[in-house]
């Protein structure tokens, strides 16, 4: 147990490190372009295209050897690359910092699947759906709190000092790392020159395997949702509801605030409440707030609808990463979750370009709708799954 807590807290630093971060290079680029949204938009691309690219082997190296010092070599690159981040800044060197963008979200993509390896292995199975919700809330609360200190400091013209406490988050990860004894590698030894062989391997796993064949897609069409709800939500409360579109701010932190509350409940009747179950509760919870999204008629409703969906968002991707520390072993993990990583994210940038078309055709309810429609087919997808679990269940007694 107390190595999860060890791995909880380094990554709750870096987390909260990599959110100040995050909104001091966005804040920046804004006021150093003249609020360019191209400027913005390169960001998004440079922290998606590792993904594509690097996912793949990432996922196979971080199965085939110590996952603790791929770690901690991810950690310390991204520190490297922070502290190097705060010299381009105070230096005005863009070109700089979107290499470095780029760099550091290289690193990052190697440590993805970290978290579900560490608690398969510093767990029993009992305690995956407890440490998943200790964890998202966790992650939720960095989520918060590291924008409004990082925009804080960027304010009052810290921000230099924002991307330094960054970088010591990722020391500070570090050094709980290494406290964590198990080596976190499964027992297995696969040679290097294995490792296209292998990546090929963890695919035909997952296409092979209906029960996290069907949790892959339903990820994915998560992915989806995302993608599409990002752009449209601004321009929504723009254009459909008549108001500042900083009212989506409101949004935001509401969100953040009903993850947080959403995955402490999870906490505290862990034991009660079976993944599956949850699976099924939270998705209709999440489809009924995405029905109601696009024909809000005020801020008010809205707010509530994005309340509700978030509700049901934090306990679906809590119980869904139990699923999958449940059903995939060890040793297939790094491979599924980057895999999942690199086609969630292709999804997510495609929606998000739909999702842009339909604003410029001047549909905005359009995204939305065609979310719930998502939604909705998670929700079937869900059924359809639980289903073979039950009839799985079932032929082993």
């Amino acid at each position: 147990m107390k190595y999860f807590y060890y791995f909880l807290l380094g990554n709750f630093a870096s987390s909260l490190g990599d959110a100040m971060r995050k909104i001091i290079i966005v804040l920046y680029l804004l006021k150093t372009t003249g609020s360019s949204g191209v400027a913005i938009a390169t960001v998004t691309a440079l922290e998606s295209i590792p993904y594509f690219i690097l996912a793949p082997l990432a996922g196979t190296v971080f199965d085939l050897y110590n996952r603790k010092y791929i770690l901690i070599f991810s950690s310390l690159s991204r520190a490297i690359f922070s502290l190097l981040l705060a010299y381009a800044l105070v230096n005005n060197h863009v070109l700089m910092i979107y290499v470095l963008i780029l760099l550091s979200s290289c690193a990052e993509v190697f440590g993805d699947a970290a978290t579900a390896v560490v608690i398969q292995h510093t767990l029993p199975k009992e305690k995956y759906s407890w440490a998943n919700g200790v964890y998202t809330t966790a992650m939720q609360t960095s989520f918060v709190i590291g924008p409004a200190i990082g925009a804080i400091l960027f304010k009052y013209s810290f921000a230099y000092f924002a991307l330094i406490m960054d970088a010591l988050s990722f020391l500070i990860s570090i050094v709980f790392l290494f406290l964590i004894k198990p080596s976190l590698k499964h027992p297995e030894s696969v040679e290097a020159d294995n490792i296209i062989k292998s990546a090929a391997s963890g695919l035909k796993y997952i296409f092979n395997n209906s029960s996290v064949y069907l949790i892959c897609v339903i990820t994915i069409l998560l992915y989806a949702t995302v993608g599409l709800n990002s752009n449209s939500m601004i321009f929504f409360v723009r254009d459909i509801l008549k108001l500042d579109p900083a009212n989506i701010a409101w949004l935001s932190t509401a969100n953040g605030l009903m993850q947080i509350l959403a995955g402490g409940m999870i906490i505290v009747f862990s034991k009660s409440v079976k993944s599956s179950q949850l699976l099924l509760i939270s998705s209709i919870i999440m489809l009924i707030g995405s029905i109601i999204t696009p024909f809000s008629p005020s801020i008010y409703v809205l707010v509530f609808s994005v309340l509700l969906f978030s509700f049901g968002n934090s306990p679906f991707n809590i119980a869904r990463s139990t699923v999958m520390q449940s059903t995939v072993p060890s040793e297939f993990m790094g491979r599924v979750q980057s895999f999942l990583g690199m086609f969630g994210t292709l999804i997510a940038l495609l929606s998000a370009y739909l999702s842009g078309f339909f604003v410029d055709s001047h549909l905005t309810r359009y995204p939305l709708i065609l979310s719930s429609i998502l939604s909705a087919l998670v929700f079937g997808l869900v059924i359809v799954y639980n289903k073979k679990h039950s009839n799985r269940l079932e032929a082993k007694a």
